[in-house]
């Protein structure tokens, strides 16, 4: 209908992201680019394509660039924060997402973003709290924020909770939507490795289900010296590589 409208580049472009197709993604994000200059969502988005091929300092500044553009949003402050967290800053990572925190204290996104950061710096208390939060007002079967929730619940020593986050994640695969990397997530922060890579290679088999962000995310990142990891790695880059 408009094959010069910007936004439909733009969003072919995370789509493309989203099923590991970088280099066709990448085109898009540029037509985009070229459309229509300095468009935050679009600078986002290629965010996200940069962080997924592992280029984390392009990405930081990409998101950074967004939040100056839209400084009123706090997608984009959250975003660089989390990004920044990928890139293992966490103190910064934490005062980032906590300003965009002050621009709406109950942006669930933030509060999960907030939530894993905490864990990951070793303040399980308040980022298990957070991530409670976010994940009463997410999607049920979500990686974010339930199977971030279900993780640290393990690594903070409730067994039972994570087990329980577990349970409704898998019973909602009967009746509804579940991430498949949520459930994945849990078994991993429960130690049950192998478990967490059957359900990392299940997701890997469908176009769309293996989170785009699993090589840099440290959550994903302790497995790395797992042999079923380094499959699901080589599969992520068959698919990443430009043919």
């Amino acid at each position: 209908m408009d094959p010069q409208l910007a936004e439909t580049h733009t969003s072919l472009g995370f789509l493309e992201t989203l099923l590991l197709n970088f280099a066709a993604g990448a085109k898009h994000f540029q037509t985009s680019h070229q459309l229509k200059p300095e468009q935050p969502l679009t600078i986002w988005f290629n965010a996200t394509l940069a962080a997924s091929e592992g280029r984390l300092d392009d990405a930081i500044a990409m998101a950074h660039r967004a939040s100056q553009l839209e400084p009123t949003i706090p997608v984009y402050v959250v975003a660089e924060g989390l990004l920044t967290m990928y890139n293992d800053q966490i103190p910064p990572a934490i005062e980032t997402i906590r300003k965009g925190l002050e621009m709406d204290s109950t942006f669930p996104l933030g509060q999960a973003m907030l939530g894993q950061t905490l864990a990951e710096a070793g303040q399980l208390d308040e980022g298990v709290g957070l991530l409670r939060s976010a994940a009463a007002q997410m999607s049920p079967g979500g990686y974010w924020a339930k199977g971030l929730l279900g993780h640290y619940l393990a690594k903070q020593g409730d067994v039972a909770g994570a087990r329980q986050v577990l349970d409704e994640l898998l019973a909602r695969r009967e009746s509804g939507f579940t991430q498949t990397v949520a459930i994945a997530a849990v078994h991993a922060g429960l130690g049950e490795d192998n478990r967490a890579i059957e359900w990392l290679e299940q997701a890997a088999t469908v176009p769309g289900s293996l989170w785009f962000w699993v090589p840099v995310d440290p959550l994903w990142r302790r497995l790395g010296s797992h042999p079923g990891f380094q499959r699901i790695l080589a599969h992520w880059m068959r698919h990443a590589t430009p043919k």
